[in-house]
């Protein structure tokens, strides 16, 4: 369903042309300097330069139907093109037997045998002669369309410079080459073909071109209307998603085809084996592009899949173990083949990482070992490069209902729980949720599993609060940043550590970080914190509504911080409701009284139910609340205040008085 790209293998001319819609320029380019040339001008050799599934194969057949319909063409040359995969040719005798093959086709022809030859340099001449004849004979040169040109010069000895030799020697063969690789032969001052050929590189498809491919395939494929205009609704609506597309394959044409099935599964999302069957589909064509790569540079490839990030030169040989000089010159060989892409830095060193990020997962699932595949995050990226926010977490609740309902059982939801639960826009008790009831699901088989769960941030949190206990503070922050979510929660757990490290200048930063993502938890906090220090009150005001329904059990200073600020949303209720519940302290009242609140305070301590309570536990702070109240004289209670508590009774007044002069400034 999906071969309409793979047009190399077409042949149906008026199939190729409609097809062929990208890579014009460096077409345009190639039959212009044929169309212009003139009996007696030098031949130019042309070298197109790009990875597998880029499109030279396309661009070749595209070259050769010109050719062969152009009128300006075809009465000056005859294509030649090659089968795409010649393992067959090793030689370059083996080279022009098929070229001679092409050139008669049907044609009865003969030609000496090789053992009347003194040698296989003396038959390849002899074969090229044949060529020369047969071009003289047709009043043509020849065109010779050349796949994986690597490969073959790649195979030959001596051949190279024979090549060379023969292409400059005679003026009817003009060679129109692809390679996968700039490799030695080509850059080599030594090596044969050394500045010999015009280079076209075939670079990551434009954002434009993208879109053009896409929506050309979804007129093209063997779909029904109804899957055609779903693709085509998806091309028009989410503009975002085929730049993911184009980000994910690195603009690579034959890659981006297999998105297109992934289009049509949006009814069911991310079903457990779609993912496989699609990286099942690019096997091929990755495990060529390994192929084609030196056993270090595959080393250096397989510790950057997994490192996943872009990294520095030195990270990478600390992790393959091998000498900075030598990773550094083979990133600059993978950089040129566009396999790895360089990130530009404000210092010295550039960062680097795998250019093609579905290559990158690609990598993990199938050359990692079980604990890197484990330990690995990519199910994540793709989610989020594929889902926006509000469709993850859809899909997130769906997944909930399904593994509560067993629709899935707990291995099927497996791969679709770890990447949900190490996503960024899935906030904490969804993800919990999400870890515990897939483990529920799975029950003692979670261990046999090749793909590991994250920790709950409960769980985490319970090894944060152990760390913080033993002072352990770097341990805790190292817990803090395992946790992948970006709803805040990783913010505000690092601002409660820095605060135990009375690091105020931080835990204020990260407070607001995870306020500005819509923590409330922080959002709180940070109003505690202003409040202490009599500051930013009207930003406070912007809180206190949206963490109004969160801990109960600290009403008690919610309270504080709405009267400091100004707010009074039922205060003397609440300060009941705390005092009935015995979820009042010392702080709370002397705090009200900080805060002229002396009648709500004296409505306290005489209340029917708590107020005898209130006067028993807080004795000195009873008399304190009668003295501001102008109570002192009633009933002699200024007698009554026993002689060893009236230093601690100045005392508290005239905390109160010195913390109502700071906070009315």
């Amino acid at each position: 369903m999906l071969s309409i790209y793979q047009n190399a293998n077409a042949d149906n001319p008026e199939s190729i042309k409609a097809n062929f819609l990208v890579r014009k320029a460096e077409y345009e380019t190639i039959i212009s300097s044929l169309e212009k040339r003139k009996k007696g001008d030098s031949i130019q050799h042309e070298l197109i330069l790009g990875r597998r599934g880029s499109g030279k194969s396309t661009l070749l057949k595209r070259i050769e139907v010109e050719i062969a319909e152009n009128e300006k063409l075809n009465t000056k040359y005859i294509p030649v093109n090659l089968a795409e995969e010649q393992a067959g040719i090793y030689r370059l005798m083996d080279l022009w037997e098929q070229v001679l093959q092409e050139l008669y086709c049907e044609e009865k022809y003969e030609i000496k045998s090789f053992s009347k030859f003194d040698g296989e340099q003396a038959y390849t001449r002899y074969l090229y002669s044949e060529i020369h004849s047969f071009c003289i004979a047709k009043k043509k040169k020849a065109v010779l369309l050349l796949d994986n040109f690597d490969r073959i010069v790649g195979n030959f000895t001596d051949d190279g410079n024979l090549l060379r030799e023969t292409l400059i020697n005679y003026n009817d063969l003009v060679l129109i080459a692809a390679s996968t690789r700039m490799d030695e032969h080509f850059w080599r001052h030594d090596q044969p073909f050394y500045e010999f050929f015009r280079r076209h590189r075939l670079e990551t498809l434009t954002k434009d071109e993208t879109f053009l491919l896409l929506n050309h395939w979804s007129d093209a494929l063997d779909f029904d209307e109804k899957k055609k205009q779903k693709i085509k609704d998806f091309l028009e609506k989410h503009p975002g998603k085929v730049e993911n597309i184009r980000l994910l394959t690195d603009g690579l044409p034959r890659t981006m085809r297999f998105f297109l099935e992934l289009v049509l599964q949006t009814e069911k999302p991310m079903e457990a084996d779609f993912l496989k069957k699609v990286m099942d589909e690019v096997t091929p064509l990755y495990q060529e592009r390994l192929l084609n790569l030196t056993a270090p540079m595959r080393k250096i490839i397989l510790e950057m899949a997994f490192m996943w990030q872009a990294v520095s030169t030195k990270e990478i040989a600390e992790q393959c173990r091998m000498e900075s000089k030598r990773v550094a010159a083979d990133l600059n060989m993978l950089t040129d083949k566009k396999i790895v892409e360089t990130i530009a830095t404000d210092k010295r060193n550039n960062l680097y990482r795998i250019a093609e990020r579905f290559f990158n997962m690609w990598l993990i699932v199938t050359q990692g070992n079980p604990d890197q595949k484990r330990k690995a995050r990519w199910m994540s990226e793709f989610l989020e490069s594929w889902y926006d926010k509000h469709e993850l977490q859809t899909i997130a609740q769906q997944h909930i209902e399904n593994l509560i309902t067993r629709k899935i059982s707990g291995k099927e939801a497996l791969m679709l729980s770890k990447g949900l639960a190490q996503s960024k826009h899935i906030g904490i008790f969804v993800r919990d949720e999400i870890i515990e009831l897939t483990r529920t699901n799975l029950k003692n088989s979670l261990n046999n599993n090749l793909i590991h769960l994250p920790e709950t941030v409960r769980d985490i949190a319970s090894k944060i609060k152990i760390c913080i206990e033993q002072k352990k503070y770097q341990q805790a922050e190292n817990l803090a940043n395992s946790i992948e979510n970006d709803d805040g929660w990783k913010d505000a757990t690092l601002a409660d550590i820095y605060f135990y490290q009375e690091k105020y200048n931080l835990t204020e930063k990260f407070h607001l970080q995870a306020s500005e993502k819509g923590n409330v938890n922080s959002m709180y906090n940070l109003a505690l914190m202003y409040y202490i220090q009599n500051k930013n009150k009207e930003q406070v005001k912007k809180y206190i509504d949206k963490y109004e329904d969160i801990y109960k059990e600290n009403d008690i200073a919610k309270i504080l911080i709405e009267i400091w600020a100004g707010v009074f949303n039922n205060i003397e209720e609440r300060a009941i409701a705390a005092c009935k519940e015995e979820r009042e302290n010392v702080y709370f009242i002397e705090r009200l009284l900080v805060h002229h609140q002396k009648s709500l305070v004296d409505k306290l301590f005489h209340h029917a139910e708590f107020g005898k309570r209130l006067q028993d536990k807080y004795t000195v702070l009873y008399y304190a609340s009668q003295i501001l109240n102008g109570k002192e004289k009633e009933n002699n209670l200024k007698l009554r205040i026993p002689p060893e508590l009236q230093t601690t009774v100045n005392d508290v007044l005239e905390n109160i008085k010195s913390e109502q002069e700071r906070y009315s400034k």
